[in-house]
């Protein structure tokens, strides 16, 4: 009897377990195609459209939960969202109202004041 409920209780955690793992896997490919946040642009490296590297834009404001920092152009004033990772950082164009609702910041840099 002892044995057969061991047996029960063995094959119940296996389908749960099995059951996560696919639930895992489909979350993972659902937030794939999921378009989260407004992130339309992928993750990159490339120059900015007016040709200005990476190393002379300025940044404006920092999202500490994501990792992500704001950027901007200062050629051209477009922005830029970068994301940092322990295996390097990564960055995409993002619009002004993109930015304005993800990063709380003013066109000068640093945090916005009194809002």
């Amino acid at each position: 009897m002892k044995l057969a409920i061991l047996f029960i209780i063995l094959a119940l955690l296996w389908v749960l377990m099995m059951a996560n793992r696919s639930l895992k896997r489909s979350t993972i490919k659902t937030a794939e195609n999921l378009n989260i946040r407004g992130r339309n642009f992928a993750w990159g490296k490339e120059k900015c459209g007016c040709g200005t590297p990476r190393s002379a834009w300025k940044s404006l404001a920092m999202n500490r939960p994501d990792n992500t920092v704001l950027l901007v152009c200062p050629q051209c004033m477009s922005y830029w969202e970068e994301l940092m990772t322990v295996h390097g950082n990564k960055w995409r164009p993002v619009d002004e109202a993109y930015a304005k609702e993800n990063f709380n910041y003013n066109e000068y840099g640093g945090p916005q004041v009194g809002s």
